[in-house]
């Protein structure tokens, strides 16, 4: 299965780069989920979607508040489940 970027994630990404100044990766999260919410996509597009936007899920984890998987990167929002085996 092909990865297809839909070309309104695209653009916006495209857009963000070459502002070439700071941005908030949660409100360019929701901005990108609003976009793709107005639209009917294709499997490879929802694939692509999926592709572009994941890192925006996670953040650093430093000190004691290291991630569950241990690594440097966490889930940017957990759940209550999560924060209960924590």
């Amino acid at each position: 299965m092909p990865v297809v970027i839909p070309p309104a994630v695209a653009t916006k990404l495209a857009d963000i780069e070459t502002l070439l100044k700071p941005f908030d990766t949660f409100e360019l999260f929701g901005e990108l989920n609003q976009l793709i919410n107005k639209t009917e996509l294709t499997d490879d597009e929802r694939l692509g979607y999926q592709a572009e936007v994941l890192g925006f899920q996670f953040t650093p984890m430093r000190g004691k508040d290291r991630s569950p998987w241990g690594g440097y990167f966490g889930p940017f929002s957990p759940s209550e489940q999560q924060l209960a085996k924590w």
